[in-house]
């Protein structure tokens, strides 16, 4: 009779210890994808910010219209070198339209663009 319960105790000491190491895998799995989509929201939300200031300046007019091509590093300044955030400019009878994209070299190429109306006075 003993040895039974020793039996009985070790298969239900195995089938936890099952469930508790699918439980750990699933849950790896959803922290993988969390952080995944954290990286993501950090590049669209520091992409719009770019787009966001750079529409403000045109504006407010402040800003070299001449300008058809600019380069941000990861902490949203400008830069001349290697670049992370790739920005596109197009003029077009009062609508600025802002492409942001960040390089290939990422999991994903990350593109949007803001179409912003500029009143006829500051247009040029």
């Amino acid at each position: 009779m003993r040895r039974f319960r020793a039996g009985l105790f070790l298969m239900e000491l195995t089938i936890s210890i099952f469930f508790f190491s699918i439980a750990a895998a699933v849950c790896l799995q959803i922290f993988a994808k969390a952080h995944s989509l954290n990286v993501e929201s950090e590049v669209l939300s520091g992409a719009h910010i770019i787009a966001t200031n750079i529409a403000d300046d045109y504006i407010a007019g402040q800003f070299d219209y001449t300008q058809k091509h600019l380069d941000y590093n990861e902490n949203l300044e400008p830069t001349t070198g290697s670049s992370y955030y790739s920005v596109d400019l197009i003029f077009d009878r009062g609508t600025l339209d802002i492409t942001v994209s960040t390089p290939s070299g990422d999991a994903k190429d990350y593109t949007f663009q803001i179409f912003k109306y500029i009143p006829s006075e500051v247009a040029q």
